[in-house]
């Protein structure tokens, strides 16, 4: 079982009375706001925390004019709150990296969490603005 920062902080949020654990693979899942994350420590790097998200699928979208925005969200970060923005079978996923002394107690993941979900939350209403109506582009 891994020991860190984040694993301590996990444990200590406030879950409904119940304690929050990593499971036997390194992850735990954890929602705020509509927004459901998984969030990965690996094995192979203890001291690394992974937080990602899917955003939205992109059925319905114009993935073409799309790309290019998604592109320049990752470029330098451009409000993705750090994190990375991804297409994989078809959706879109949002995925952040930190070292978990960057979760210094239950208040900062707690806190760490509402931003990534609002964060999220801003890429869906944004991917919304392609969508396809009628056959025309919605931009």
């Amino acid at each position: 079982m891994v020991e860190n920062e984040f694993t301590d902080a996990l444990k200590a949020l406030d879950a409904d009375g119940g304690e929050l654990h990593l499971s036997p693979d390194g992850a735990a899942k954890l929602s705020a706001g509509g927004v459901e994350m998984t969030f990965v420590v690996p094995a192979s790097s203890p001291q690394t925390v992974y937080c990602r998200a899917e955003v939205a699928p992109l059925e319905g979208l114009d993935e073409n004019a799309l790309a290019p925005t998604l592109l320049e969200g990752c470029f330098m970060w451009q409000a993705t709150g750090g994190g990375t923005l991804s297409v994989r079978d078809g959706r879109v996923y949002l995925t952040d990296r930190r070292e978990a002394r960057f979760f210094a107690d239950a208040d900062a993941l707690a806190g760490y969490v509402e931003s990534f979900a609002e964060t999220v939350r801003l890429w869906r209403e944004r991917m919304e603005t392609f969508r396809i109506s009628g056959g025309k582009e919605a931009k």
